[in-house]
């Protein structure tokens, strides 16, 4: 019985590759015309019974025979690998390498053409090949044992997560007469950000801002900044002895608050049922996200505590280039959702903060109170 098993398993796998098989084969314009010339000079030789034209016919299809033997040298032993970055942004070109192995020890492989393939099932638009086709490198020669980089650029449409399935291998080597490709496992994936625009001025409602830099406060902090009079309820350890004495009286050292401007970027996601059916709701939220990234860069770049929140999740407050990326990768994949209700993002104490939402008559008029400003970006 486990005899029969293991053939019945090779029929399957063995038909498998017939009716699926790891090359397939079309002919090139050239290709075409060189066979309609072969029948010819095969109908002619048959007709006549001239051994010239025997003679020629046999060549001609030991070209043909030569060729799938050539083709199939040329792939065998090739692996593609792919260095693409983690991420990109929407609408901006990105550098993609591609590199192909040769993993054979004496054959050299000739003129391979690689497309790139994008997985399907994706959101449509992030990263959806162009209507051209897939990105493709060319490779003129690649010697035993080598490894050879090329690069292309492409650019995704739109924001989100977008996953490769692998690459294409064709070759129309060694004559031109046939196209043999097949397929070349090769997943992988990068995260498309949303693109950021300059914002020509911070939101209204800032009241702790002068220009492009936050007003230092009095506080408790470590940065001295002058010299009062004593206070009742001053804490002893800010008492300047040494310019009490000198005047005669107590002095307390003064100092500039530490913390930052902080802002608070929220961003709506949750909507009532009935949200996605109103016209071009899916643009609109589009463009919220857009501008939501487009906030959160423009404060901290200029040095503010941003924290953002959604109907899915926090960034928590933070500063920097890291916070910076924290914030547009958690943009770049943030979805719509539609329940019966669509409670707003908490705004945070103490935070300046900003609802950013595809549409404002979608929220109740308590919940935008909260907010000191309210953005809806129009089409």
């Amino acid at each position: 019985m486990r005899r029969v098993a293991r053939l019945w398993r090779r029929a399957v796998r063995l038909a498998g590759r017939l009716v699926r098989p790891p090359r397939t084969i079309r002919f090139t314009r050239d290709g075409v015309k060189f066979v309609v010339v072969a029948l010819a000079i095969g109908v002619a030789a048959i007709n006549t019974g001239n051994n010239l034209l025997y003679l020629v016919l046999a060549m001609m299809l030991s070209f043909i025979i030569l060729s799938g033997i050539l083709s199939e040298v040329t792939m065998r032993g090739i692996t593609v690998s792919r260095d693409v970055p983690t991420t990109a942004v929407a609408g901006q070109p990105v550098a993609v390498r591609v590199g192909v192995t040769n993993g054979k020890r004496w054959a050299p492989s000739f003129s391979l053409a690689v497309h790139d393939l994008l997985a399907r099932g994706g959101r449509r638009g992030a990263g959806a090949p162009a209507p051209e086709g897939p990105p493709r490198t060319y490779f003129l020669r690649v010697a035993p044992g080598e490894t050879v980089w090329r690069h292309y650029t492409y650019t995704f449409a739109r924001r989100g997560r977008t996953r490769f399935a692998g690459f294409r291998l064709a070759t129309r080597y060694p004559f031109g007469l046939f196209l043999k490709s097949g397929l070349v496992e090769g997943p992988g994936e990068v995260i498309v950000l949303p693109p950021v625009d300059p914002v020509a001025a911070p939101p209204s409602g800032e009241s702790q801002t002068a220009g492009d830099r936050p007003v230092a406060r009095r506080g408790h902090g470590s940065t001295p900044s002058g010299l009062r009079e004593y206070r009742p309820g001053d804490e002893p350890r800010t008492i300047h002895w040494r310019r009490s004495a000198a005047l005669g009286d107590l002095v307390v050292r003064e100092f500039d608050r530490d913390d930052r401007d902080r802002v608070l970027v929220a961003l709506a996601t949750v909507f009532p049922e009935g949200a996605r059916s109103r016209p071009r709701f899916e643009e609109r939220f589009e463009a919220a996200v857009r501008r939501a990234a487009s906030l959160a860069a423009h404060y901290l770049e200029r040095g503010y505590e941003v924290e953002l929140r959604t109907g899915g999740g926090v960034v928590p407050l933070g500063t920097g280039a890291r916070q910076r990326q924290a914030i547009l990768t958690t943009l770049a994949l943030v979805e719509p959702t539609f329940a019966r209700t669509a409670p707003l993002p908490p705004a945070g104490a103490g935070m300046l903060p900003v609802l950013v939402t595809p549409d404002a008559s979608l929220h109740a008029a308590e919940e935008l109170a909260a907010y000191r400003h309210v953005e809806a970006p129009s089409l």
